[in-house]
């Protein structure tokens, strides 16, 4: 008895296993999954190199801090498979720049100007740090120890254009110290401490987080394995 209920059931598999002809089989077949892929535009990102309105007293390589900062700012894991956002290359951005300010408003100028990249590159969001002041002197105290004292002055401004809002907001911060020479009284310290301020009230990362929700996931699992 044993036998034929077992040879029953498996002649029943066999038969389960052979597809009842073309039409059949296309109507039982589970859809093909969706692939990898983003199908969303990606958000243009145009980043301005870094302007120095400080005649000249800060460094190439403190500009480069600065703007190496700024692209961290804007850094979206997962990208490069992704493609959620475009960076647009500098030398496009800098040559828009600076057309923009030839025909930019003198009280506006920098808000015009990442107006007109927008339009010119173009792109979907613009960022620009300008650097006002940046200037350090050492000189001796006067007290009795003649101790190397150190002033230093910063100051900056961000300027972001976001082309859905059709908005330019500036933010800025400044810093001054007049105290013994230490480096957290550097004047690039406090430059890079003002642009931690200007880039909290800005809050850049709004403009581009979260993408949608089930981006925002796949970015929140990839941080959790980075930590």
């Amino acid at each position: 008895m044993r036998r034929i209920f077992s040879a029953f059931l498996f002649l029943w598999i066999m038969l389960l296993s052979i597809p009842f002809g073309e039409a059949a089989e296309q109507s039982t077949a589970a859809p093909a999954p969706a692939p990898l892929e983003n199908r969303e535009k990606p958000l243009r990102i145009a980043l301005v190199p870094v302007v120095d309105r400080t005649g000249g007293w800060i460094s190439r390589g403190e500009m480069d801090e600065i703007l190496e900062r700024m692209e961290q700012e804007i850094h979206v894991p997962l990208n490069e498979t992704m493609h959620w956002v475009e960076h647009l290359p500098y030398t496009d951005v800098e040559y828009a720049f600076k057309d923009g300010l030839k025909s930019g408003r003198k009280k506006s100028i920098y808000a015009d100007a990442i107006r007109s990249v927008s339009e010119t590159v173009p792109a979907d969001l613009v960022i620009c740090a300008v650097v006002e002041t940046h200037y350090q002197r050492e000189f001796l105290s006067m007290n009795w120890d003649s101790s190397f004292m150190v002033e230093s002055i910063a100051s900056l401004s961000l300027y972001v254009y976001d082309k859905k809002s059709d908005k330019v907001k500036d933010y800025h911060a400044s810093r001054w110290e007049r105290d013994e020479y230490s480096l957290s009284i550097d004047v690039q310290a406090l430059t890079m401490d003002a642009l931690e301020e200007v880039l909290r009230d800005a809050d850049i990362r709004s403009y581009i987080f979260p993408i949608s929700k089930e981006q925002k996931k796949i970015l929140e699992k990839a941080a959790e394995r980075n930590e």
